[in-house]
């Protein structure tokens, strides 16, 4: 059986197409949403801002690859029939194999093609004429991979006859054999994965030398294994888990040297091709039927916002600045890397890369040089990857040379608490920099000269740079501009980011009195009616319905949606919002409008007490604040001795009733539930809002079913009318909960967990 007809299967069973994976992701982790025009077919890669993907629908040349980058969408390469696995070399040649060579009407295909010029080419190339082997070469071509001087393709054609095959100048030859269902490969430093379904499609990741030699299996008896990428922490990440309700496939992460795979998200019908983006510390996948792609990022502050979408203050000049790049001669790809800067940093927040890990940026002339998210975490002496600091607390280390960032292999960050400076360095090899002789006119390297100082008279390059980006605090950019010696014209933008944990900003210290405020949440909105400081309020979000007087107040658009130019146009002296996906983009435009942004979280108890403490502070009512603090945990406390010596009840607190999603640990449901009594049944099904199966709830056995979900109060009791053997079903409580409050971390939650108790008490 060929791999594409399993796939095409597995698309009918799905039936209509998905706008977006519904995917959550594991804890430290967020998902990213990057619509697409059509359904996504065969693999995904990016870089430099530019993500390339498979669209169209399985038959003889209906796919075709599209590019989606800040200039829009353009369509790169058409004529395909059935698309597999992707990837992209260092010159920026784009490589994709085709499985349905042999279906009626096609012209190609059962091969590998090369499209040049991927991230840049205007007008879409044929795949008929953009073979890099004969039509019909490879039957069963499913993933292809640059490396090992050449490309390796996986051809999955079945029980013993599936196979490794590698390509070095139009040359194919048998590397593995006696493979069965190939699906993805990866590299991890010199060694080679492969991802195998065996004839029992169970699937394994097994290892391999550059030579094709067994070196054993990484992983085996998985659910699946189709799409493979090695992450920053060389983890390998394996997708292909099916599930019929698109609810329960995941993407799993196999630690360094084997070991049980770990979740790395989840509630995919069935995810395809991976792909690490190490410049963003986050993993590219498809899920089948669906018209969108999603980012698996890192999220260390639990914001929701991927770290590499947080943006960071600055700019702090840089001295004593030394940067060499090597080996530029040689074909792009292998470039070395040296770096050495010092800055002088606040002193608070405190800097910690094991917590935060560290941003490298390089931007040239002509455009990025080089993008890392060196991942945080302390050294791990079985991997040889991570963090070490001294007993100081002063100096930090990072090693990783089995599978470097971005060819990122060591770096250093050290505070000198006398002076307050900051020293980094940064070293790097197999570099893709993409700077090249005449930009540098050395032939071997491009050096910087030393500067004593940041604050002498810029060159003619850093006087053409582009200002850098504001951003909320809690990191710090570090720009500068350096021009290489013995008349090598290399203009270099230089950016090196620590992140500090850009979640929740401190409150802002005003320039002056803050009268005039914009809320873009209701939970703030009511916080601050709450703090005595509603009247400062000049725009509020559409959803922004309480207290009454609230309505009263110019709209600038939704919770997830704020309009930019509703913002500026009440001219506020503040903003303060909420992070989510939605309004990442219109804040990021208030702020580069020149409003300051205050960003506070709202989906916990704890994210309640620092809000109300954030805005008091900003808007210069502390002592109001603490007092407001103190008054609604005093309440909270009243509703818990209410309920402390009576009998506590199983409970399911349902916020949707198609799919069925209810909240599990970690939510201010969860929290304002155990309060009022309840023991939330839903606490360990994984997930903040986990979707729920029919007998899953029969297992649970809730003796209360809260229904908060929107409908009709029927609409609940008739979608748990069949489940005769839950106690709640059983006694007739299924117990209707309306109303906002227990849906915003604000002044009302004693009042929403009162709410509660009462009504599953009745």
């Amino acid at each position: 059986m060929r791999i594409a007809s399993i796939v095409f299967t597995l698309a009918l069973l799905l039936g209509a197409a998905q706008v977006a994976s519904a995917a959550t992701a594991a804890s430290g982790y967020a998902i990213r949403t990057i619509t697409t025009p059509g359904t996504v077919q065969g693999g995904v890669v990016a870089r430099g801002g530019a993500v390339i993907v498979g669209q169209g629908s399985f038959g003889a040349g209906l796919e075709h690859i599209i590019r989606i980058d800040s200039g829009g969408t353009t369509t790169i390469a058409t004529g395909f029939n059935s698309l597999g696995g992707f990837d992209l070399d260092a010159a920026g040649t784009l490589y994709v194999v085709d499985n349905g060579g042999d279906l009626g009407g096609a012209t190609t295909g059962d091969t590998v093609y090369a499209i040049p010029n991927a991230l840049t080419r205007t007008t879409a190339l044929p795949a008929l004429g953009a073979e890099v082997l004969a039509s019909g070469s490879i039957p069963t071509a499913q993933d292809v991979l640059v490396g090992l001087g050449g490309l390796l393709v996986a051809d999955a054609a079945g029980p013993g006859a599936g196979k490794v095959v590698k390509v070095v100048g139009g040359s194919p030859s048998n590397l593995i054999t006696g493979l069965d269902y190939l699906g993805g490969l990866a590299l991890l430093s010199r060694t080679l994965l492969v991802d195998n379904l065996d004839g029992s499609f169970t699937g394994n990741v097994l290892e391999y030398s550059t030579s094709g030699a067994s070196l054993g299996a990484l992983a085996t008896g998985l659910p699946a294994s189709f799409g493979l990428a090695v992450d920053g922490a060389c983890n390998a990440l394996v997708s292909g888990e099916f599930s019929f309700d698109c609810s329960a496939g995941r993407i799993l992460a196999i630690p360094p040297g084997g070991g049980v795979p770990v979740e790395r998200a989840t509630a995919f019908c069935s995810a395809g091709d991976l792909f690490f983006d190490g410049a963003r510390d986050e993993t590219l996948t498809i899920d089948f039927g669906a018209s969108a792609v999603t980012g698996i990022c890192r999220d260390r502050n639990g914001d929701t916002i991927c770290d590499a979408d947080a943006p960071c203050v600055g700019p702090v000049g840089l001295a004593d600045v030394k940067l060499k790049v090597g080996r530029l001669t040689t074909p792009p790809g292998d470039d070395t890397l040296s770096l050495k800067a010092e800055a002088v940093l606040p002193s608070s927040p405190a800097i910690n890369p094991v917590t935060t890990g560290l941003r490298v940026r390089l931007v040239g002339a002509s455009g990025g040089l080089v993008a890392a998210m060196v991942p945080g975490g302390a050294y791990d002496h079985a991997t040889r990857i991570g963090w070490a600091v001294n007993g100081a607390g002063t100096q930090w280390k990072y090693k990783n040379a089995t599978c470097p960032v971005a060819g990122i292999v060591a770096a250093k960050v050290k505070r000198i608490p006398a002076t307050g400076a900051v020293r980094f360095s940064v070293s790097g090899k197999a570099v893709l920099m993409g700077l090249r002789p005449p930009t540098c006119r050395s032939r071997r390297s491009c050096s910087s000269i030393r500067q004593a100082s940041a604050a002498g008279p810029r060159s003619r390059a850093a006087r053409s740079a582009r200002p850098a980006p504001r951003s909320r605090a809690g990191s710090r950019v570090i720009e500068s501009t350096k021009a290489s010696r013995r008349g090598a014209s290399c203009p270099v933008w230089l950016a090196l980011v620590a992140t500090l944990g850009c979640g929740a900003s401190p409150p802002i210290a005003p320039a002056g009195p803050v009268r005039r405020v914009v809320s873009l949440a209701p939970s703030v909105t009511e916080v601050m009616y709450a703090l005595g400081v509603g009247d400062r309020l000049v725009g509020v979000c559409g959803q922004c319905n309480y207290p009454e007087r609230a309505t009263r107040i110019p709209r600038v658009g939704g919770y997830l949606a704020p309009s930019v130019e509703g913002v500026l146009g009440v001219r506020p002296d503040l903003v303060v919002a909420v992070p989510s996906p939605g309004n990442r983009e219109a804040v990021r435009a208030i702020e580069r409008g020149g409003v300051r942004v205050l960003v506070v979280q709202d989906r916990t108890l704890a994210d309640l007490w620092a809000q109300i403490r954030a805005v008091a502070e900003a808007l210069d009512v502390v002592d109001a604040g603490e007092q407001l603090v103190a008054d609604v945990t005093g309440r909270l406390e009243a509703v818990r001795r209410r309920v402390a010596d009576l009998p506590r009840q199983r409970a399911l607190l349902v916020v949707g009733h198609s799919p069925l999603i209810v909240a599990g640990r970690g939510t201010l449901q969860d929290e304002l539930l155990t309060l009022a009594g309840g023991d939330n049944v839903a606490a360990d099904a994984g997930g903040v809002w986990p979707q729920l199966s029919l007998e899953l709830v029969v297992a649970r056995a809730p003796e209360v079913i809260l229904d908060a979900a929107m409908g009709t109060e029927e609409g609940g009791r008739q979608l748990f009318a069949a489940l005769t053997t839950v106690p709640a079903v059983q006694d007739g409580r299924i117990v209707p909960l309306r109303g906002d409050a227990l849906f915003r971390a604000g002044p009302r939650v004693a009042e929403a967990s009162d709410d509660a108790r009462r009504r599953h008490a009745s």
